[in-house]
């Protein structure tokens, strides 16, 4: 029986050594769509670059710890907090209704969160605790397995890492493909405002620090495309740079304003040269537009009436524009 135990215990510390490695590559080689993530999981946009960053690398160091003997109980505790965060973040999106795509395994799998993600959560959660209250470690494993086994395992190990290796590096020159065609496919409206209702009348700043009221800009009597994107998202800026294209193409009959959070005024303003953009400070009037993603838009009449469904990615609002013209 003890043997069986730590036979467990073992696949399942080889199992949490593989997922953190492929969780923390994967998402190291799509950050622009990891960041999309905790935007949509309301990280502050200040700490969204730095965690970006540092959770992979977490993620990665502890694979890497857990087999080092000084240090892999460490490393335990540290996936098993790392875990339960993660549920406590996805429990606390289901339990208000709200289900963002999480880019856990990076571009490898991206999926909207659900309660079934929760479920998964919890096993692995249950897996980390058995590896922490078993604790293998090469000493144990003498003891409990025979020297053939532990060489048939060794060598189990180092393939599959070895084989890891071998595939994140012959996946990565498709990643980028990937990525782009995930951040420009349309996806299907799940919120946003109903078309024909009317739209929320709102203030912002604009990037000379003037306050602009939402119905001033009706009086031009165009249609208003209007874009809700963050400075710090990367499928948004490349959107940004089509709208600069379409707005001299289509000038004369559509108003492009785009609004947007995560600006520094000093640093940006190159960047919006000739666009109408107005500031939010978080996501308070995305909130009343009921915005569910970015970069995303909806078209609203001279009225101030919504005439379109919510659209998100680039090759919607492409599609957009189009129907309004």
């Amino acid at each position: 029986m003890l043997d069986l135990i730590y036979c467990f215990a073992l696949i399942a510390q080889f199992g949490l050594m593989l997922l953190f490695l492929v969780t923390g590559s994967a998402k190291l080689f799509a950050l622009a769509s990891f960041r999309e993530t905790l935007n949509n999981f309301g990280i502050p946009t200040i700490l969204q670059i730095p965690v970006s960053y540092f959770l992979p690398v977490g993620e990665l160091v502890l694979a890497i710890t857990l087999q080092i003997n000084a240090l892999a109980q460490w490393s335990v505790v540290g996936m098993l907090l790392l875990l339960s965060m993660f549920s406590l973040a996805i429990f606390w999106q289901l339990s208000n209704g709200k289900n963002p795509q999480c880019n856990c395994f990076g571009q490898l799998r991206p999926t909207a969160i659900s309660w079934l993600t929760l479920v998964r959560n919890g096993a692995f959660i249950a897996a980390t605790s058995l590896v922490l209250w078993v604790n293998p470690s090469p000493l144990n494993l003498a003891m409990a397995l025979d020297q053939a086994r532990l060489l048939t395992i060794a060598l189990l190990i180092l393939t599959s890492q070895t084989g890891l290796i071998v595939f994140l590096l012959l996946q990565q020159h498709k990643l980028n493909q990937r990525i782009n065609a995930l951040e420009s496919r349309p996806f299907a409206s799940v919120k946003g405002l109903p078309a024909g209702s009317q739209a929320p009348n709102f203030n912002a700043l604009n990037l000379q620090g003037e306050t602009i009221a939402f119905w001033s800009l009706l009086e031009a009597k165009k249609m208003i495309v209007l874009v809700f994107f963050d400075a710090n998202c990367q499928p948004c800026l490349t959107v940004v740079d089509s709208i600069r294209k379409w707005q001299e193409a289509y000038a004369k009959n559509l108003n492009f304003v785009l609004l947007g959070r995560g600006i520094n005024t000093q640093s940006n303003l190159e960047n919006y040269t000739g666009l109408t953009v107005l500031r939010q400070n978080d996501r308070e009037i995305s909130n009343q537009f009921q915005v569910s993603s970015i970069p995303s838009a909806v078209s609203i009449d001279d009225l101030g009436v919504i005439r379109s469904h919510l659209v998100i990615g680039a090759e919607a609002i492409e599609k957009l524009i189009n129907s309004v013209l």
